[in-house]
């Protein structure tokens, strides 16, 4: 019984680190993989937008984005078929720019680039200039009879891979199987960077395949082709040490990943457990046993519970996204699924207004109904504050609708928490495996991109289709577009006039336009949510503050008319600290005089930092700016705000004029909106105005001005002052 216990410690402790070692190497080889397939991936798009584009500046620019994007990018470069780089990233040196072709790091790879369809990964080797191990990637740009027209090659930073590598007592390395050159190394230091210019032996290629061949008794071709690790113990190349190692093959790019312990470690170790053992047998085994089996159960405990701690959200006890990242990484979710990406409506306002305690006891209240949505197979997760995750099993797309449908109105029920009432919505992005993609990070981020559509009609659900992809791919190619339109003159003004009771010029309204050469001409609505939500804004805002003075500057000077001039101001120009004294460095700039600009805002803008906004209102009130509340009545105001703050101006919305002859609740709210302004003495201005009809009805409510199509389409300067010169004659 006591050599039988020996016998069985030591053959369990090797199993251990067989088994260890197996999943490190599984886990490096599917991080590797992955991480490949996103280089490539990226390669591919660039490569769409090249085969687009002659302009040669575009595309270096775009070389350079991509480094932008990808710090672990280093260089980037376009070839042609003979291996001279005619393009290349900024920051290379064109001077010292060699033939891929001719080079002998680079010959063979970029020959059996020409001819793949696929992106190959070159050798790696040091690049002084960066100091750094570099592994080159390179894929062919092919014309539309699949003819080879040049090569794109990007250069990444070896670190990127080695941070995949494992970095304890196991030493890791990547050899390529095309030509046996080391491709990555976790202690290349040790070695030098000369070990990337030496092959590993043939003969120790051969050593390796007949040593795994007599052990699983199968064909290296075979092992290969299993997708399996091979363990087996060799005599190490880089030393004489014998080592325990796991081999994994990755097919899709012809590498070998190596995860390797010297046996002595082992040995060491099962050394130590036998003595521990027969130290055990002979003091007092009976003690010491029960002893074990105590420790043993409450270890157990405490793993499941430590476990179920970093799983679980200790607020809902659902799952994590930590749990999520976990079941992805070990692609348990192999049978097709369908993901539902949860995001609540208006919750930060129960948080804002009555604290995160009652915030956080709607969540567990959310939780608990979305529970009844969850069967045995089924994964509920808590992805973040308000946003849940729930993937369920094989439905079809009317049980997908029906269920979506189902959350939507359970969550929508009301909350009762103490003495409040709380009502809140969900909007709902669905995304399916492996229908729209095999690939789960791609899942998840296609939910993602539908949830944010849904959240545009709130209270919805959207599930990912071609039209959902190409919204995302536009809205990528505005950002893009976006960054360089004001450097371009791309962006411009119109202004659209606002008439009294009288017909007589009142003031105008500034309005950005923005056409593209590539995109054509971009609603603002849609462009100016890119640029609050990418930091864009500022310039923007800055660039039509200035140009609205100056223009309408011009038109004062012209006409011999001073009117009003109203400027959008969007919350991230309000929020910016130095926007009070910019906005008087413009007025004196251009000679304006302060009394006749109006700011126009919307109801949003008072989510923010109410008690901030509150007094730069007063400073600017102070100062002669007159204030303008945009589209009142469709956001967050009440009367008790509207009492609070120093509003000059109130503007009725269009959605509410445009039935005000037909719809008799349109015609009570206009009425309304009108008495309130009056109220607190504020002038009232109605837009979208289109026919005499609806005019002439505002005029009898008691509206003071009046703007849309009935008067004038938004126009350009030149325009305007025609249209004003004209309206002086009449």
């Amino acid at each position: 019984m006591f050599f039988f216990t020996i016998y069985k410690v030591s053959k369990d402790e090797y199993k251990e680190y067989e088994v260890k070692q197996s999943n490190i190497t599984k886990l490096t080889t599917t991080s590797i993989n992955s991480v490949f397939a996103q280089y490539e991936m990226l390669m591919d798009v660039l490569i769409g937008q090249i085969k687009n584009i002659s302009d040669t500046n575009k595309i270096e620019n775009l070389l350079d984005y991509m480094l932008e994007l990808n710090s672990s990018i280093l260089v980037s470069g376009i070839s042609n078929p003979n291996g001279t780089i005619y393009l290349s990233s900024s920051n290379s040196i064109k001077s010292k720019l060699y033939n891929l072709k001719t080079k002998k790091e680079t010959k063979d790879t970029f020959i059996h680039t020409l001819n793949s369809d696929k992106m190959v990964i070159g050798r790696s080797y040091y690049v002084k200039s960066f100091d750094k191990v570099m592994i080159p990637m390179r894929k062919a740009i092919k014309d539309k009879n699949g003819k080879t027209t040049s090569i794109m090659t990007i250069g990444v930073d070896a670190n990127k891979i080695l941070n995949l590598l494992s970095n304890n007592e196991h030493r890791s390395y990547i050899f390529r199987g095309f030509d046996h050159f080391i491709q990555v190394i976790n202690d290349s230091k040790k070695h030098g960077y000369l070990i990337y210019d030496k092959k590993i032996s043939n003969k120790f290629i051969d050593y390796i395949t007949n040593t795994a061949e007599k052990k699983y008794k199968v064909p290296i071709d075979i092992l290969k082709n299993s997708n399996e690790v091979s363990n087996i113990f060799f005599k190490e190349y880089f030393s004489d040490d014998i080592v325990f190692a796991s081999i994994q093959y990755i097919k899709r790019f012809d590498l070998y990943v190596v995860t390797q312990i010297k046996r002595k470690i082992i040995q060491d170790d099962i050394r130590e457990q036998i003595f521990i053992l027969i130290g055990t047998f002979i003091v007092i085994f009976v003690i010491l046993f029960i002893l074990f089996k105590y420790i043993s159960e409450n270890e157990e405990k405490k793993q499941k519970a430590l476990y179920f701690q970093a799983t679980h959200d200790h607020l809902t006890r659902l799952n994590n996204r930590k749990y999520l990242t976990t079941i992805f990484k070990k692609n348990e979710l192999d049978e097709p699924f369908v993901m539902f990406f949860i995001d609540l409506d208006n919750f930060k306002s129960i948080n804002d207004n009555y604290g995160h305690t009652y915030g956080d006891l709607v969540l567990k209240e959310v939780a608990f109904r979305l529970k009844n949505f969850q069967n045995k197979t089924d994964v509920l997760v808590r992805y973040s504050g308000d946003e849940f995750l729930l993937i369920k099993h094989n439905l079809t797309d009317d049980k997908i609708d029906e269920i979506a449908k189902q959350i939507i109105t359970v969550i929508s029920k009301t909350y009762f928490v103490d003495k409040y009432e709380f009502n809140i919505g969900s909007s709902i992005g669905i995304s399916q495996y492996p229908n729209d993609s095999e690939i789960l990070d791609d899942i998840k981020r296609y939910a993602d991109i539908s949830m944010y559509e849904a959240k545009k009609q709130k209270n919805s659900f959207r599930k990912f289709d071609e039209k959902v992809k190409q919204t995302y791919f536009r809205k990528s190619n505005i950002e893009y577009e976006l960054k360089n339109a004001l450097a371009k003159d791309e962006i411009y003004l119109v202004y659209q006039p606002q008439i009294d009771l009288h017909g007589n010029i009142y003031g105008v309204e500034a309005l950005v336009r923005w056409e593209n050469k590539e995109l054509g001409f971009i609603p603002p609505d849609e462009f100016i949510k890119i640029a609050e939500a990418t930091g864009q804004m500022i310039p923007l805002g800055r660039y039509i503050m200035q140009t609205a003075l100056s223009e309408i500057k011009e038109v004062y000077e012209n006409t011999g008319i001073n009117f009003q001039l109203s400027i959008n101001i969007s919350v991230k120009q309000f929020m910016e600290r130095e926007f009070f004294n910019k906005l008087f460095e413009y007025l004196k700039d251009k000679n304006f005089n302060k009394d006749l600009l109006t700011l126009e805002v919307t109801e949003n803008v008072f989510i923010e930092d109410f008690k901030y906004i509150l007094e730069l209102f007063d400073r600017l009130i102070k100062r002669g700016i007159k204030i303008s509340l945009d589209d009142f009545g469709t956001g967050y105001s009440s009367l008790n705000l509207l009492k609070r703050l120093p509003i000059d101006e109130l503007k009725i919305d269009k959605s509410f004029v445009d039935d005000i002859l037909d719809d008799e609740a349109s015609k009570n709210m206009v009425q309304s909106i009108i008495s309130i302004g009056k109220n607190f003495d504020m002038e009232i201005l109605a837009e979208g105005i289109e026919t005499i009809e609806q005019k002439q009805m505002l005029n009898s409510f008691g509206c003071d001005l009046f703007q849309g199509y009935y008067f004038s389409k938004p126009i350009k300067k030149e325009q305007l002052q025609e249209y004003i010169l004209n309206l002086k004659k009449d």
